[in-house]
């Protein structure tokens, strides 16, 4: 695949959007997802209202949403101890730019916030054909089967987590290894 020009984007809260503006210019946003692609338009903007959630947008300089993430604080038990985790609620990429980068570019982003807000584990649930993805970025399975079928998709949902710590460990050792 050909290599696009990175182009620059600027991260938003969805809340610095008026309704109106979301409704008109974040329609179009497809990342091949029709569920993740309608949440952009439908819900992140109440759900980040009523402190559901927290959406994030990537913009580019004419205002077109090129991807997005919806994060959420919790928890993650192990062993005895909880830990303070950070939930990867939704994470979608524009299915035009996909395989270009931005979704590595937005995990950083993703762990930079986790790390400033001393919170050790990025968890989230994926469908079976996105776990891959995931997996290259430094995430494991919590669990060794998948979490439960989707019988109306029928794929598997897993649920993956990255201890932040471990990889900042690693990332020491091995410099410059992105």
């Amino acid at each position: 695949m050909a290599s696009m020009k990175r182009e620059d984007l600027t991260t938003k809260l969805i809340t610095e959007f008026s309704v109106r503006n979301i409704r008109e210019n974040f329609y179009s946003f497809n990342c091949d997802n029709s569920s993740l692609s309608s949440y952009l338009y439908r819900s992140s903007y109440f759900d980040s209202l009523d402190f559901v959630n927290s959406t994030s947008v990537l913009v580019n300089e004419a205002g077109i949403v090129r991807s997005y993430f919806t994060l959420k604080q919790d928890r993650l038990k192990v062993q005895d101890l909880k830990y303070g985790a950070l939930r990867i609620e939704r994470f979608a990429v524009c299915e035009t730019i996909q395989l270009n980068g931005l979704g590595r570019r937005m995990m950083k982003e993703i762990e930079t916030y986790a790390r400033a807000t001393s919170l050790r584990f990025l968890i989230l649930e994926t469908l079976y054909e996105s776990r891959n993805f995931y997996y290259k970025t430094g995430f494991s399975k919590l669990f060794d089967k998948p979490l439960s079928a989707d019988v109306a998709h029928r794929e598997s949902i897993f649920i993956l987590y990255k201890d932040l710590e471990y990889s900042e460990k690693i990332d020491e050792a091995y410099p410059g290894n992105d």
